[in-house]
C-alpha cells in the first residue's frame, strides 16, 4: 500500500485489490491518522500549507501524537500574518523546504542515531556575495531559525530520495549515499512539526 499527500490537504491510498486483480486509488483524508505508520510520497508542487490543511482536518488527535504547539503551528501557518515591514537581514532567497534522513553510526558505543524521524530545512539561493557562504546564486542550506511558519507557508516540501549515513567517529570522510529512503506519513508530518515546535518553544521561553 502507497500513500499520497495531494494539493489542498488531501490523503490518497493505492492498494493491490485481490479479486479484481488490479491496484486501486481511494481517498482516505477523513481517516487518515491511521495512515501515520504507511509509507507516503507527497504530489509534485505540495506546499506547506497543503500538509497543514491535512493536520487541520485532524488537530485533536495530531496535537497528542505530534507536539502540543502542533494546534498553534497550524493556526499561524494558516491565519498568520507576516511582518512585510520587518526588514530581511539575511542574503538568501529560500526557495524550498526539504525533509531529508541522516543517519549517525558511533562505532565506539555500536549504537545508530537519526532514524527516529527525518530532519527539516529551509532550501535557499544566495541573493548577494557573502564572505562566508559564496557568490550570487549559490545554492544554501539553512535551519529554520526563527522563521514562523506563515512566513515558509507557501514553499514547496519535497522529500530528499536519498538517505546518508556516516560514523561519527570517522568523521565526514565515512559518509555514505543510499538512494531510495522510505517516509512514512507520520515521518512527514511529525519530521515538520518538530523543527518548528523547537523554535516556538525557544521563543515562548525567551518572550517569557
Amino acid at each position: 500500500m502507497q500513500l499520497t499527500l495531494h494539493k489542498g490537504g488531501t490523503l490518497s491510498r493505492c492498494r493491490w485489490v485481490t479479486n479484481l486483480r488490479e491496484y486501486v486509488e481511494d481517498d482516505v483524508t477523513e481517516s487518515g491518522v491511521r495512515f501515520l505508520y504507511d509509507y507516503c510520497n507527497l504530489e509534485e508542487g505540495v506546499t506547506l500549507r497543503d500538509i497543514f490543511l491535512f493536520i487541520q482536518r485532524h488537530t485533536a488527535l495530531l496535537n497528542v501524537v505530534l507536539n502540543k504547539y502542533c494546534a498553534e503551528l497550524v493556526a499561524d501557518g494558516l491565519s498568520g500574518v507576516v511582518d512585510e515591514t520587518q526588514e530581511k537581514t539575511t542574503p538568501y532567497g529560500d526557495e524550498f523546504l526539504e525533509l531529508y534522513w541522516t543517519l549517525e553510526v558511533d562505532t565506539a558505543c555500536n549504537a545508530l542515531e537519526g532514524y527516529h524521524f527525518p530532519q527539516f530545512h529551509v532550501r535557499g539561493v544566495l541573493l548577494e556575495d557573502t564572505d562566508e557562504r559564496g557568490v550570487k546564486g549559490d545554492k544554501v542550506v539553512l535551519a529554520l531559525g526563527g522563521s514562523r511558519p506563515c512566513e515558509l507557508i507557501d514553499l514547496e516540501v519535497r522529500l530528499r530520495p536519498e538517505l546518508l549515513l556516516f560514523d561519527t567517529q570517522a568523521g565526514e570522510e565515512s559518509r555514505r549515499q543510499y538512494d531510495r529512503a522510505s517516509y512514512t506519513l507520520g515521518h512527514i508530518l511529525y519530521g515538520i512539526i518538530y523543527e518548528f515546535a523547537y523554535y516556538y518553544a525557544w521563543r515562548m521561553e525567551v518572550q517569557g
